[in-house]
Order: structure tokens, then C-alpha cells, then sequence
């Protein structure tokens, strides 16, 4: 008996998990049968969500767990985002959740600069092995040594016509030593620990 538009009803939690999942992978449609259970269709075909790929089943759980049971306002502390994902999913996944959660606060920690650096991001703080911190606005405007703690050893191997990776600090003796060694030809690189040269060498890390 009530007189004017209906009351909005609040999205149903799964129908919400469901949009957001549509949201980040726009060519995978899941849905929930009569027995309760979740059926992923790509292209027409079915399958079930236990047979969906990694980066399919990450999405769905962190969504699932923040668009569940995260409040709107929430403080939401995220370590490496970007763990196991493509690039570009993990940039569509937590976009997809920003977006859903206007008012929550989002917190990164994430080695990946691509992630630190898209557009929705408002402050970059980045933390040194010397425990100091540097809030970066615009990369560009930084110093060539405030640049270097910010994109690690990238510019000076890409700008370099040959590069050599070393152990140490740009201020230990590897540094000093290998340049003697290998002249002027050579760009001298020094990463940290032997593990870290091994990493960057085999493309490990």
C-alpha cells in the first residue's frame, strides 16, 4: 500500500561476487546450479570451478573473501597484489575491487612497478634496504640516485650497450673492481647478493 517508487534492494552477495568476477575476466560468465554449485561458461562451454585455471580461482577466492566480508569503509592491507597473476588481470582484479569499494582505503605492498604505478594509485612510497622511505609523485622528476632505489638496476642495464651484473652495492667494491677489470665497455651493475645475480641472470627475479 505504500505510494511511490520501490525501496532498492541490496545486491545479493553471490550475484555480487558474480558481477566482479565478470568485471576482471569479461569472457568468463559464472553462475550457480539448482544443487549449489558454481559453473564457469567461456565461449558456450561449462565447466566447474574446480577446473578453472589458477589465475581463475585466485580471483574468484580474493574476491569472495573481500566482497563478502569487507565493510565499505574498510582499511584493506594487501601484500604483493600481483602475486601469481598476469600483470594485467592483477591490475583489472584490484581496479574491479577499488572501484566496487569507493570509500575503503587500499594499502599495497608490491615489488611490481607496472602495479605501483596505474593511474587509480594516489600515493607511491618506496622503501629502501637502508630502511628509509621516499613518497614519488611523478618518477620522471626524480634524480637519476632517487631513481635508481625506485626502478632497482632497469634503466642502467636497458640504456647501456653491454651490461655486467655484479654482487655488492653502487658504493662496495665489486662495483670498483669489475669496472677495472672489464674497462670502459662495460656497464657495472651491481644488484646485492649472489642470489640476486643469479635471479636477475636466469630471469628468475
Amino acid at each position: 500500500g505504500q505510494i511511490g517508487p520501490c525501496p532498492a534492494r541490496d545486491e545479493p552477495p553471490l550475484e555480487r561476487l558474480f558481477r566482479l568476477f565478470s568485471d576482471v575476466i569479461p569472457n568468463v560468465h559464472l553462475e550457480l546450479t539448482r544443487d549449489r554449485k558454481i559453473l564457469a561458461c567461456r565461449e558456450g562451454r561449462q565447466y566447474s570451478a574446480s577446473t578453472m585455471s589458477d589465475g581463475e580461482k585466485q580471483c574468484l577466492a580474493i574476491l569472495a573473501d573481500i566482497a563478502m566480508l569487507a565493510e565499505p569503509t574498510s582499511l584493506i592491507i594487501v601484500d604483493e597484489p600481483e602475486l601469481n597473476l598476469h600483470p594485467l588481470l592483477a591490475s583489472n582484479l584490484w581496479g574491479a575491487i577499488e572501484n566496487d569499494f569507493p570509500e575503503a582505503v587500499f594499502v599495497y605492498a608490491t615489488h611490481a612497478i607496472g602495479f605501483a604505478m596505474r593511474q587509480e594509485v594516489t600515493h607511491v612510497v618506496v622503501l629502501s634496504r637502508q630502511s628509509s622511505c621516499l613518497e614519488v609523485t611523478d618518477p620522471g622528476s626524480l634524480c637519476p640516485s632517487e631513481l635508481r632505489s625506485f626502478l632497482g638496476s632497469i634503466p642502467a642495464i636497458l640504456t647501456a650497450e653491454r651490461a655486467l651484473v655484479v654482487e655488492g652495492e653502487d658504493a662496495s667494491f665489486d662495483k670498483i673492481f669489475y669496472r677495472w677489470v672489464a674497462g670502459k665497455d662495460f656497464e657495472v651493475i651491481p644488484i646485492g647478493s649472489c642470489w640476486d645475480v643469479y635471479s636477475a641472470t636466469t630471469r628468475l627475479g
